[in-house]
């Protein structure tokens, strides 16, 4: 089978022996895999990518597909069954990781702990299906800072987290939704994801801004989702004496902050595994809606060119769906 791969210093396609599923695995046949800006960042973020014994690893985190051969021991999985790949699952020792500390879904196949797997409604499309993964992580941060119907939210970078947050705190009720992004595109993203207000963080009034469409007491929460660190601290002086911010994306300049009254920061918690199950649900009842980003005509060729190219170069990569 084709796989996608990587030894750290280089992307390429690779032909490998398709692994058959041990007991408690699922061999699954890959529908549609959502690539993003930390694919391309593969020593970013909490989890580095750790290579296998052959010095590599198959990328690929936020996969869709259809169980092609449950392995021993394992039973409710038929044969055609849509699912989706949880992008975090606890294990008896450590966590499955795909695309990170286990092989991921750009190749053909991917075998991967029947627990890790959560089935899809019929009717929605597995391109939908790759970016539940994503919305299931922004859900999982969105209630860890314990947002409420009617609460004020920021959030910060409008890419493919950014995007899938401000869709899943709509549904969730959030009010007033407020997106910050330099990119013109991507603010008007924003407001077609459901952001009530998009803003330019180059503004020099954007605080006071966000205090005035907040009734002046700035947002119950904010979320950094953006690739400039120093839209950390923007963030966080935006926030309500009492607010809350999850700080995804890089961070510089929030340990000095003078004034901290009774504001709570955190890092990205783990993805709940109950937020996939209901991102689903909501898709497929219409009350969350994605946006579906480019997709990659030429499958796992293109993948690898553009990962590459994004690993070489250091650039942020754009989100893409590659579909097999």
């Amino acid at each position: 089978m084709l796989t996608v791969r990587t030894d750290g210093a280089a992307v390429e396609v690779e032909e490998m022996r398709r692994a058959r599923p041990a007991t408690g695995e699922v061999l699954v046949r890959v529908a549609a895999v959502a690539i993003d800006r930390r694919d391309g960042e593969l020593e970013a973020g909490p989890h580095p990518l750790r290579l296998d014994p052959r010095g590599g690893r198959t990328l690929g985190r936020h996969v869709a597909g259809t169980v092609a051969a449950p392995g021993a021991g394992v039973d409710g999985w038929p044969l055609g069954r849509l699912v989706a790949l949880q992008p975090e699952t606890a294990l008896r020792r450590g966590w499955h990781l795909p695309g990170v500390e286990h092989d991921g879904g750009l190749a053909e196949y991917l075998v991967a702990p029947a627990t890790a797997l959560v089935p899809l409604p019929r009717d929605l499309p597995l391109t939908v299906g790759a970016l539940l993964p994503l919305a299931a992580r922004a859900h999982s941060m969105l209630r860890h800072a314990r947002i409420a119907p009617g609460e004020a939210l920021g959030v910060w970078g409008v890419g493919s987290l950014g995007g899938c947050a401000i869709a899943v705190a709509r549904a969730m009720g959030a009010a007033p939704i407020i997106a910050v992004d330099p990119d013109p595109v991507a603010r008007e993203a924003a407001l077609d994801l459901g952001a009530d207000v998009a803003l330019d963080p180059a503004d020099p009034e954007l605080e006071e801004r966000i205090r005035s469409l907040t009734s002046g007491l700035g947002l119950d929460v904010s979320l950094h989702a953006a690739s400039d660190a120093a839209a950390a601290p923007s963030a966080v002086d935006a926030l309500s004496p009492s607010g809350r911010a999850v700080l995804a994306g890089p961070v510089r300049g929030c340990g000095d902050h003078e004034r901290w009254d009774g504001r709570t920061l955190s890092g990205p918690p783990r993805t709940a595994p109950e937020s996939l199950p209901l991102v689903a649900h909501l898709a497929s009842s219409g009350r969350l809606r994605l946006s579906v980003p480019p997709v990659m005509a030429d499958g796992l060729s293109a993948a690898a060119a553009v990962l590459d190219g994004a690993l070489r170069s250091g650039q942020p990569l754009s989100p893409h769906l590659v579909v097999l």
